[in-house]
């Protein structure tokens, strides 16, 4: 298997994984609220991480002059990525948001042309507007009309420019840390930064109700496959091929939230919306035609 094929396998996974903790997010939410759920997600997927990272045969030794940047990409994700998810997807349902978090690429492209001097080709930048086409044919327009949905979306794309700076963080890594040693700091970073939140604001409504397997089912998911999997997987990928490339495949999120959706819930596809996933797709394979210039620094 070449290089290429493999890199669009793990980033498939990837995106699998997180399509799906949209609807788990969802289910959640009907036991505690973001901070609580985010806290214990962190805290399950640090532990799990610190003990890999421990039995780590090849553990690395993190540079001093590297810790500011470490405590940064925590700060931009998790931590404020998680505020803006968390809370966004209060008031926007599990495929809006997918949606939102799909338009990573589109920014996260401006940021790595203008930082890291990334060479964006008239192709490049036309798949992702054309991908971008397709979510908003995918979403229509009902998005607007739903109640608090605004500041719903304002949260998401709050989450938006966090990932995109967290990107742009880890690229500034470059080959030095494995994906194991970023993904340990990051989590750790942020359930750390999460706690002072919990015991603030959510420590004390937390009752036996979520002793349950639905509950404790999703919550194990999340820590383990999106926290955890996905991130070491997106990482790794994004050290080789770079932002603008990796953040592409952001666009499969909101058809596989559309599928999850549809396996678990019952939601259905329009036909607006499978007119919309084609265009994704077709957009996703434009920007991947673009040849990268090594970052150097």
């Amino acid at each position: 298997m070449n290089s290429g094929a493999k890199n669009y396998i793990l980033m498939f996974f990837a995106m699998l994984f997180w399509g799906a903790s949209f609807v788990f997010i969802k289910v959640i939410y009907k036991y505690v609220g973001p901070v609580t759920m985010i806290f214990f997600r962190l805290v399950i997927a640090s532990v799990i991480l610190i003990l890999i990272y421990i039995f780590n045969q090849k553990r690395e030794k993190i540079d001093k002059k590297h810790l500011s940047i470490f405590f940064l990409s925590g700060f931009t994700e998790p931590f404020l990525y998680f505020i803006g998810e968390g809370y966004g997807m209060k008031y926007v349902s599990s495929t809006h948001a997918s949606v939102i978090i799909a338009t990573i690429p589109i920014f996260a492209m401006l940021a790595s042309g203008f930082f890291y001097k990334e060479k964006i080709s008239r192709i490049n930048a036309f798949g992702v507007f054309i991908s971008f086409v397709g979510i908003v044919v995918m979403i229509g327009s009902s998005v607007l009309k739903d109640k608090g949905s605004l500041l719903g979306i304002g949260l998401m794309f709050f989450a938006v420019f966090s990932a995109v700076a967290n990107s742009l963080l880890i690229f500034k890594l470059g080959n030095r840390y494995s994906s194991l040693t970023i993904i340990t700091m990051q989590n750790l970073i942020g359930a750390l930064l999460f706690l002072p939140m919990f015991i603030l604001l959510e420590s004390g409504g937390i009752s036996s109700s979520i002793l349950n397997f639905e509950f404790i089912g999703s919550l194990l998911f999340l820590a383990i496959f999106p926290s955890v999997i996905s991130f070491v997987l997106y990482i790794s990928v994004l050290k080789k091929i770079g932002v603008t490339k990796t953040g592409a495949f952001s666009n499969l999120i909101p058809i596989v939230t559309g599928f999850i959706s549809f396996l678990l819930l019952g939601s259905m596809f329009s036909v607006r919306e499978i007119i919309g996933i084609i265009v994704v797709i077709c957009g996703l394979f434009l920007t991947q035609r673009v040849e990268k210039i090594p970052y150097e620094g």
